[in-house]
C-alpha cells in the first residue's frame, strides 16, 4: 500500500460504505452489520469486498493496520504528494 492510499480509499467509499468501515473498525461480524443497517449479509459482503478493493488489501486486519496508519500520519501532520 502507498502511503497516500489510505486516504484515497477514505474518499472514495460511498456513503453506505462509509456507514460500514464505521462497523468494521468497531469489529463488527457481516451478521450484526446486516442487522444494524437492516440488510442482508449477502449485500454487506459486497460492500466490504468493495472497500478492501478500494483499500488495496485483502482482508478486515490489513484494512484496520492500513487505517491506522493513515490515521496515525493524518494526526502527526505527516503528508504524501
Amino acid at each position: 500500500m502507498t502511503p497516500s492510499a489510505g486516504k484515497v480509499a477514505i474518499n472514495l467509499l460511498t456513503e453506505r460504505e462509509a456507514e460500514l468501515f464505521t462497523f468494521l473498525l468497531n469489529g463488527k461480524c457481516n451478521k450484526e452489520i446486516a442487522l444494524s443497517l437492516g440488510i442482508s449479509v449477502r449485500t454487506v459482503r459486497f460492500h466490504v469486498s468493495n472497500i478492501l478493493a478500494k483499500y488495496h488489501v485483502e482482508n478486515r486486519l490489513a484494512l484496520l493496520i492500513a487505517h491506522s496508519r493513515t490515521d496515525s500520519r493524518a494526526a502527526s501532520g505527516w503528508a504524501a504528494d
